[in-house]
């Protein structure tokens, strides 16, 4: 059902369906769930909670639902915080920090304020509900995404930082034997002038 049709489209919709099952074309049990729905759908109460909460929502508590939006964030801070430990991923660390704050302020808005963040006119079959657990799906792909993509970089620039040090060292190898050689020829000269001034 997509939430920007009117009340007289569903009842369009729901005719449709009546007349399948009247011309048994439909089970009894196939129209017995689609006519529960229906209630459900007219229900604006029901149907609110739906939205927020998804099925089921009568069977939790908001203290279990607290408890299990908390736990998911606690175990998240956990996985970040150990793939980023390593010296290679600790720039992922900050902006995966920061998706899960951005994420947990988008659900507590959502939980707290009845907010509706999806855009009905892109998503009209999307609930609230349905656009967070879409967010805890793509969290996970998005951090392991920017640790690997830090990681291939950290290990790019150490490279590339070990090359500099390696062309840094053979140009001042390089140096050192040209000061030494250059030194060696001023070292007769500088004798001959000592011997000059000392027979002055």
């Amino acid at each position: 059902m997509s939430r920007m049709e009117t009340m007289y489209q569903w009842a369009q919709k729901y005719a449709f369906f009546r007349k399948h099952y009247q011309a048994r074309t439909m089970s009894p049990e196939a129209w017995r769930t689609i006519d529960t729905a229906y209630d459900n759908i007219y229900n604006e109460k029901s149907r609110s909670l739906y939205d927020f909460w998804g099925p089921g929502h009568e069977e939790m508590s908001l203290y279990e639902t607290q408890v299990n939006v908390g736990l998911f964030y606690v175990l998240w801070f956990a996985i970040i915080y150990a793939v980023t430990t390593p010296k290679a991923t600790q720039a992922a660390s900050k902006l995966s920090y920061v998706a899960l704050v951005a994420l947990m302020a988008l659900e507590i808005t959502v939980k707290l304020t009845r907010y509706d963040p999806v855009i009905k006119e892109m998503y009209p079959f999307t609930t609230p509900r349905e656009f967070l657990l879409w967010g805890h799906r793509f969290f996970p792909i998005l951090v392991f995404t920017m640790v690997s993509i830090k990681k291939v970089f950290y290990v790019d620039m150490e490279k590339h930082h070990q090359r500099v040090l390696v062309h840094m060292l053979e140009k001042n190898m390089e140096t050192v034997e040209e000061l030494q050689s250059l030194n060696r020829e001023l070292l007769p000269e500088r004798e001959s002038k000592e011997e000059t001034k000392k027979k002055k």
